[in-house]
């Protein structure tokens, strides 16, 4: 049985699940830009939403290359060895 994409509640799904993928477009934008706490900021908000599995997936992904980021600037920051 095929259901029809013109329910309304399929209708908010897709939405929801664009709204989703605009945010984590805005995350990896963010991260490009070594923006990497607003980014990590917008990713786990993103958390707490209904994710696809592959929504899910990035995701956490995204969140572990920021934190990677985060850690490789900090310690090129000059106070970090003193």
């Amino acid at each position: 049985v095929k259901l029809s994409a013109h329910r309304p509640a399929d209708k908010k799904a897709a939405a929801a699940t664009q709204e989703v993928q605009g945010k984590i477009d805005q995350a990896k934008k963010l991260i490009a830009d070594k923006k990497y706490a607003d980014a990590l900021a917008l990713l786990q908000q993103l958390l707490n939403a209904a994710l696809t599995s592959d929504q899910k997936t990035e995701t956490d992904s995204l969140i572990a290359q920021v934190k990677k980021a985060m850690a490789s600037e900090a310690l090129k920051s000059p106070g970090f060895l003193k």
